[in-house]
């Protein structure tokens, strides 16, 4: 027989003598009294706080004859956190109760209900309630030093972020916040240019429990915003938390900076827009991004129909014109972050995250028409450009930058042969010419050739749908 068996059978015992009016009864009531006691000082004080007053109530409901045990604390909104176990004793039946000081201040209550024997329980209330006082000051002082740990390794995290692992590092912030005493979830959505397209990342489970939510507003740039949801009784992480998103508001700022240092030396002149050494980071971040949260990337390689004869007939001047037309016209219709560059001569590639398949393809029409407007209209009317672009997406065209960018390059190929002035899409990666060819495209040459696009939508739906979480 294990040890509390034992101990539950001598309970038991004496409990029965009690009740038969034994004549040891001041030493029954003592044992009963002790024993109870001495469970309630082998609670873990290392546990949370809200783990370690519902293992209280349940000790003193298994080990004293008692129908109903609660322990209630104080709160702030005025509205008490009842922990209870058995027949839960309201204020006003509580047979017995006591203050619960921790510090010397009042933190809450214990009260217990009906007594099964005939028993003058003030004095075990009181013991006990020193006793819980002392193994929840504890449990506070053992979550405040875990929540200073995960707060500082979650700032530092913060501090620490840079351009090109901000993203990981973000998961990682996450997981810290999760791991808060008392939280059973946490999320972070961060919508900052420095970071791309706006990111969600999770960890945990909230279930029903409604979650703290604390915010950082950055001027004219985004918000920063945190969810954590916390169980019952544990105390809320605002001050912690909002620790963190300052860091992280920091550290975005900075990065801002470093990346306008280096927009100076990735420019082209010409344009404005960005150049083949800014193109290989932006396209290495964005897939690593995508990567871990399960998105797409489209990456729109834009060719324009027949200026090499503006150039010849025209002079160069004339040429250096409607680029940067075409360079404004491609800005005004992508957003923020989304990359534009000049690759050299009259090629220009457009780097968009989080963008799928049909996204893409409107966004080659809107970049097919405005940028042919905008070139056309420094030109003498006897004279138009028109635009040609081929489409690759990670991950369903390649799965490595090199490999997006030859499949872009040959779907600009097919847009040419199909007699230029549309966008074709890259084939789905492993599809061979034969198994593509039974899809048949619909092509429109002021429109969009969507060549692939039934076997991307096929291979998507075998798939599933992605979803953006934490890895």
């Amino acid at each position: 027989m294990k040890p509390l068996e034992r101990l539950a059978a001598v309970q038991a015992r004496a409990l029965e003598r009690l009740r038969e009016g034994s004549a040891d009864r001041d030493f029954l009531v003592q044992l009963l009294e002790n024993s109870c006691l001495l469970e309630l000082a082998k609670l873990d004080t290392k546990q949370d706080l809200a783990t370690n007053v519902q293992a209280a109530v349940e000790v003193i409901c298994a080990m004293f004859p008692v129908d109903g045990c609660a322990v209630v604390f104080d709160t702030d909104d005025g509205r008490p956190w009842v922990v209870s176990s058995g027949t839960t004793p309201a204020d006003e039946s509580a047979r017995y109760r006591a203050d619960i000081l921790i510090g010397g201040a009042r933190a809450g209550e214990l009260r217990l209900g009906k007594l099964d024997a005939n028993l003058d329980a003030r004095r075990f209330t009181q013991a006990a309630a020193v006793q819980l006082a002392h193994c929840f000051a504890n449990s506070i002082e053992a979550e405040s030093l875990r929540r200073s740990a995960a707060t500082a390794t979650a700032s530092r995290l913060a501090a620490e972020l840079d351009g090109d692992g901000a993203v990981d590092a973000i998961g990682a912030i996450v997981q810290q916040l999760a791991a808060f005493p008392g939280a059973i979830a946490a999320e972070l959505l961060v919508d900052h240019p420095a970071l791309g397209p706006p990111l969600t990342v999770a960890a945990g489970n909230p279930g029903e429990v409604k979650p703290v939510v604390i915010s950082r507003a950055i001027p004219g740039s985004g918000v920063l915003a945190a969810r954590v949801s916390m169980r019952q009784g544990s105390a809320p992480p605002d001050g912690a938390v909002g620790e963190v998103l300052d860091r992280i508001v920091g550290s975005l700022e900075r990065i801002s900076r470093e990346q306008r240092l280096l927009r100076e030396v990735e420019t082209d002149p010409l344009t404005g827009l960005g150049n083949r050494r800014r193109l290989d980071h932006a396209l290495e971040v964005a897939i690593s991004r995508a990567r871990r949260y399960g998105e797409h990337v489209t990456v729109l390689l834009v060719d324009f129909d027949g200026f090499k004869g503006v150039n010849d007939t025209l002079g160069h001047e004339a040429g250096d014109l409607v680029l940067q037309s075409a360079a404004a016209a491609a800005r005004s219709v992508t957003r923020g972050y989304d990359e534009v560059v000049r690759l050299g001569g009259d090629e220009f590639v457009v780097l968009s995250s989080s963008t799928e398949l049909f996204g893409a393809l409107a966004l080659a029409e809107s970049l097919r028409t405005s940028i042919a407007e905008a070139a056309s209209g420094v030109l003498p009317l006897d004279r138009s450009i028109t635009v040609s672009i081929g489409i690759a997406l990670y991950p369903d065209s390649a799965l490595d930058a090199d490999a997006l960018m030859r499949a872009a390059d040959g779907a600009l190929y097919e847009a040419k042969a199909a007699g230029k002035n549309c966008a074709s899409v890259a084939p789905v990666a492993g599809l061979g010419p034969a198994e593509a060819t039974e899809f048949v495209p619909s092509s429109d040459r002021t429109g969009v050739v969507i060549d692939g696009v039934a076997a991307f939508a096929t291979r998507a739906r075998r798939r599933g749908s992605w979803r953006r979480q934490n890895s």
